[in-house]
């Protein structure tokens, strides 16, 4: 899903945290047209982690990792209103000066691209905010297009693009003896509606199965094993209950 990310290689200084929390996406702008790896350079050199942000939209309308969807984040402080947050949220960075300028189409439509999949990995996500609702700036800017980041969250709930149907009680993996159930198929759906083939949904774990799960498991940066366990399901959307 996120395979038109580009990832930049940044090293953090000490190991991110993985998130155990989602449903919270925060937006920002660089305030300036810095490179991606400019601003990794100076939240390193003020002690951080590394960049604060989970993944940044260029001016070119590229997208490009920061910390990585899966990690907590430190785009926000973690005191007063926003206590907490960098532990449950994403943070989505726009390079340029929005309190300046206009976003190009071509830069909003990969911010709203990432948006939408970002709920559609994280369906627990239920709010969308800007940096200066939890702070006293103008971030993400005057001019971001923050109402139509909202709206497309009010959208997608009204379409029912977000689901929880997939519960699952075992682990989902190729054996000698196929894996059969309904539990299956319905990740085989959830699969190609996400545009990983699984060759026929036919409620058996088979090699194409199998296959479909290590292309999603590398496009969202999980670990690449293609067993559908807790990480997989839910990314995908659903829920682990064993």
């Amino acid at each position: 899903m996120f395979e038109y990310v580009k990832d930049l290689n940044l090293k953090p200084a000490r190991a991110y945290s993985k998130r155990k929390k989602t449903d919270l996406i925060v937006l920002h702008h660089f305030a300036a047209d810095s490179s991606v790896k400019a601003v990794h350079e100076y939240h390193l050199s003020r002690g951080h982690k590394g960049i604060d942000y989970n993944i940044v939209i260029q001016l070119d309308g590229e997208a490009v990792w920061g910390r990585g969807i899966e990690y907590e984040g430190g785009h926000v402080l973690n005191s007063g209103r926003s206590s907490g947050m960098n532990q449950r949220s994403i943070g989505i960075a726009c390079q340029g000066n929005f309190q300046e300028r206009t976003m190009t189409n071509k830069q909003k439509e990969t911010l709203m691209k990432v948006i939408f999949d970002c709920i559609r990995i994280f369906p627990t996500i239920n709010s969308i905010i800007g940096h200066k609702e939890v702070k006293n700036t103008a971030c993400p800017g005057k001019f971001f297009p923050l109402d139509e980041a909202k709206e497309q969250l009010l959208d997608l709930r009204k379409e029912n693009v977000i689901t929880t149907t997939i519960k699952l009680d075992r682990l989902l993996r190729l054996r000698m003896k196929y894996l059969r159930g309904d539990d299956v198929k319905a990740v085989q759906a959830e699969l190609n509606k996400r545009g990983f083939d699984v060759k026929g949904i036919d409620g058996i774990f088979g090699p194409n199965t199998k296959a479909a799960v290590i292309d999603f498991q590398k496009s969202n940066r999980l670990l690449v094993d293609g067993i559908v366990g807790k990480q997989t399901i839910t990314a995908l959307g659903g829920q682990w209950i064993q």
